[in-house]
């Protein structure tokens, strides 16, 4: 495969997915076109993350009562129950992640995920809004918006339970328009006070199914970003997606997501939000024209975006088919990098980027590899909310300390077991390294490869990985 095409189909498959594994790699098109075509096609269907056991609202531990009536035995069991189930969920999505097709899907309910940022302890209820946000996630923006505002999780989350015509809560309406739809600056306090006035009402039964209560919900006349009428949420979602600011504002968070962050274009960017706004806020024509444009494949949009914790993760058992023998591994990894599935710091979500590296994180990112290769000890500090989790909190730090796994290197030893170290060195690159963060220095590496004369294709892999270029995508 030509060089240049090998090049910005590796930046698109990180991008648009979670990477290929190398030998998936050496079977897939040589075309961006039809690379595209591809990944849309392949995310097509939905497949729903699904748990082992059946989950149940917080009525079934209440016998059929309110949650409010829960005695504190019952309270206790199905806080016991949400944090084993929200343990499965999570790894149950890691997986998902990095073994089935349909990369495009879920790397756009990652995506979601982060935008629509939410922390819900009841475990059924997160599963809800994980689905509904997978379904929606190539579809239509309105469409999900709708949805996951009616979800019980956004609801509870964002306080909407307490919203009722005798005392309004602004908090739901306020967090709608700063962080999911148009953005600080672009409406007003007068807007945020009649948007939650609309929403009044909006809650869920028992089972978590959602309702409006017709005499918790304001009825009266409301004035909002220039619009009078009676006004109900629904009416405040459409006149916020007529304006195209909204466009705009999740054209620019695509763009800094899945391009670049750290030197966004702001004329591309307004480009996008246009092509996003006349298509009626289609998702899928969105991120179609982000991966079909050349200026996607500028070098200077390549290898420039450090990989979350979770991109980590996933490209590493995908690369080397990594099983840990004890799965909470996965979890106590997300704790000490500083990304929780299902757990963002607060509701703007991860702030990416830069933000994800400090000393001791990008410490425990280039130990990691020597941990799972070679299971050497490391010490474990947690910090920040990571350590407050009561998911996370269960989470044995030994169990991190020595990462015991199987790796399948299988294909790495068929393939380099004959060649020079040079040879290997500089192909591993290529094939590990992300297209723009390959400048690294080759023969002190061949140096270290050589003397690990015993297995050197194993020793090269563990280099690589744990270089700080191996961090950027």
């Amino acid at each position: 495969m030509e060089k240049s095409i090998h090049s910005s189909l590796k930046h698109l498959y990180l991008r648009a997915g979670f990477g290929l594994s190398p030998w998936d790699f050496e079977v897939r098109e040589n075309s961006i076109p039809k690379a595209v075509e591809n990944l849309f096609s392949e995310s097509k269907n939905v497949t729903e993350l699904q748990l082992d056991r059946e989950l149940h609202s917080p009525k079934y531990y209440a016998g059929g009562m309110m949650m409010g009536k829960m005695s504190q035995e019952q309270k206790k069991e199905l806080t016991k129950q949400s944090i084993a189930d929200e343990k499965e969920m999570n790894l149950k999505w890691i997986e998902k992640m990095a073994m089935e097709n349909g990369s495009l899907r879920e790397k756009m309910t990652l995506f979601w995920h982060g935008h629509f940022a939410c922390t819900e302890p009841i475990s059924l209820y997160a599963l809800m809004l994980n689905n509904t946000i997978r379904r929606n996630a190539l579809g239509n923006f309105g469409d999900l918006l709708l949805a996951v505002a009616k979800e019980p999780a956004m609801l509870r989350f964002l306080n909407n339970q307490q919203n009722k015509k005798q005392s309004p809560n602004e908090n739901f309406a306020r967090e709608v328009m700063e962080l999911f739809t148009i953005g600080r600056g672009k409406y007003t306090e007068d807007d945020i006070k009649n948007a939650a006035r609309a929403f009044t009402g909006w809650t869920t039964d028992g089972d978590g199914n959602f309702i409006k209560r017709p005499f918790q919900h304001d009825d009266g006349v409301k004035t909002f970003m220039g619009h009078t009428g009676n006004f109900d949420g629904e009416d405040i979602m459409k006149i916020i997606l007529s304006r195209k600011e909204t466009a705009d504002f999740i054209a620019a968070k695509a763009y800094k997501y899945f391009v670049n962050q750290e030197n966004p274009d702001q004329d591309i960017i307004a480009q996008l939000g246009q092509k996003f706004y006349d298509a009626d806020y289609e998702i899928g024509v969105l991120m179609h024209e982000i991966f079909i444009s050349d200026w996607f494949y500028d070098p200077k949009n390549m290898g420039n975006r450090i990989k979350s914790p979770i991109e980590l993760i996933i490209g590493l058992k995908r690369d080397f088919k990594i099983e840990f023998d004890n799965p909470e591994v996965e979890l106590g990894l997300q704790r000490i990098l500083g990304q929780i599935l299902f757990h963002p710091p607060n509701v703007s979500g991860w702030a990416g980027g830069r933000n994800w590296i400090d000393s001791s994180s990008l410490l425990y990112r280039m130990r990691i590899p020597e941990s799972i290769f070679y299971t050497s000890e490391m010490d474990i500090t947690v910090k920040g909310d990571a350590a407050d989790s009561a998911m996370m909190s269960e989470v044995n730090k030994k169990i991190l300390k020595v990462m015991k796994n199987t790796t399948d290197l299988g294909y790495y030893d068929g393939k380099y077991k004959d060649k020079t170290a040079e040879e290997m060195v500089d192909e591993l690159s290529v094939s590990l390294l992300a297209p723009g963060a390959q400048n690294i220095d080759k023969p002190l590496m061949v140096d270290f490869v050589k003397s690990n004369s015993s297995d050197m294709v194993r020793s090269a892999i563990m280099l690589i990985t744990s270089l700080p270029e191996y961090q950027l995508s």
